[in-house]
């Protein structure tokens, strides 16, 4: 099963990026909303204690998949609201799995998470529209990193890092994404490594939580 299941998320995730460079757009958009699925499958057959947020969680992920290809401004908003709400779900999934918090490091995490948020606040040329939404979820995608940090301190096994390297890759995806939609033109490279992140961000986070 893990095999299968390591070929089946590899090849779609290949397929995935080798269609970014080749411009077809098509194959990019099916093989992008495939990838969920096969985690959220892999999940459900795989797991000894299933957990129903990580589920959900798995769903508005594919929800923002679908939104924000091509987005108008309709779809662009959904999109974000639909990973805001994965993101919140993966944070509470990883709070019930934190005995008690250790301080000095949330102090640090907060710190850290809050100065590199900070830089790419005075980069970005944020639309007042947008404003609210980037606060937000830059706000959502830090917590996510720390809850991710007092998971790992908790539970310092594999499990662990691969919880908290899934949140760190999400982190990154999300920060290379405002990065060239913002200031930069987005090209196939910088798309590639958004999609590349995101995509070992999903697999780690859910692997992780199966093996906690």
């Amino acid at each position: 099963m893990d095999i299968i299941f390591l070929i089946l998320y590899g090849l779609t995730a290949f397929v995935n990026i080798f269609s970014i460079h080749c411009e077809k757009h098509i194959v990019r958009f099916v093989s992008k909303i495939c990838l969920v699925p096969i985690i959220v499958f892999y999940y459900i057959f795989k797991s000894d204690n299933l957990s129903f947020i990580i589920v959900i969680a798995l769903f508005f992920s594919w929800c923002g998949d679908i939104l924000l290809v091509n987005p108008v401004k309709f779809r662009l908003y959904t999109g974000i609201l639909s990973f805001l709400a994965a993101h919140i779900l993966y944070i509470f999934s990883f709070i019930d799995l934190t005995p008690e918090l250790n301080i000095t490091a949330l102090i640090f995490s907060f710190l850290l998470v809050l100065l590199i948020e900070s830089f790419f606040m005075t980069k970005l040329h944020i639309q007042n529209n947008y404003k609210f939404f980037v606060i937000i979820y830059g706000i959502v995608i830090g917590f996510l990193v720390i809850s991710s940090l007092q998971v790992f301190i908790w539970h310092k096994s594999m499990a662990g890092i691969l919880l908290a390297a899934g949140s760190f890759l999400f982190f990154i995806s999300d920060m290379v994404l405002s990065y060239f939609n913002m200031i930069k033109i987005m090209t196939k490279n910088s798309l590639s490594v958004v999609m590349l992140s995101y995509i070992i961000a999903q697999a780690c986070i859910v692997i992780g939580y199966m093996n906690i």
